[in-house]
């Protein structure tokens, strides 16, 4: 009995140790889309809860991007540390905010939160908006024109992993994952 248990666990170890082995031979544990995917339906099964709320932050960053003439590729970044706040990228200044988007930013926040990752920034380029997560692995996108996105960050930037995962998440907003 013993020597069969014995048996059955040198079995089961050695099935480990090869999936261990497969899994860094194949890379696969270097591809950060596999973890990244529950991310994606999160907000394709909850976008209904928080749409509103990232409008209105839409609404804001492109409104604020016209009026300060915002280049193309810069970020309003957002700042935790104390209470949270947004903040223009080139100069670090917060930004005031009125009680409306300052509550949409909360809300926005969280909904990051709940998927499991952290609200970063709203990066502004001609065509569309991206509020992504701390690492460019992930984004809510919105597309000023509707049309499908095909990059997080943008072509250019040192890091440019290809979209691994893209879903139309309602009308012109977008959930984007890449490698």
């Amino acid at each position: 009995m013993k020597k069969k248990l014995l048996i059955i666990a040198l079995a089961v170890a050695l099935a480990f140790v090869g999936l261990a082995v497969y899994v860094v031979r194949s890379g696969l544990w270097a591809n950060r889309a596999w973890f990244l995917q529950p991310t994606c339906t999160i907000y394709v099964d909850n976008f209904d809860k928080y749409s509103k709320d990232f409008q209105v932050l839409a609404n804001f960053a492109l409104k604020e991007s016209k009026e300060h003439d915002y280049p193309e590729g810069s970020y309003i970044g957002v700042d935790s540390s104390d209470g949270l706040k947004l903040f223009y990228s080139e100069d670090f200044e917060v930004i005031s905010l009125t009680d409306q988007v300052q509550k949409s930013l909360e809300r926005v926040n969280q909904s990051f939160h709940d998927a499991g990752g952290e609200f970063g920034a709203i990066f502004i380029y001609k065509d569309r908006l991206s509020f992504e997560i701390n690492n460019d692995y992930f984004a809510v996108v919105y597309s000023l024109n509707g049309s499908k996105p095909v990059y997080v960050p943008p072509p250019g930037e040192e890091s440019n992993p290809p979209i691994h995962q893209i879903k139309r998440l309602k009308g012109n907003w977008w959930t984007v994952a890449t490698d």
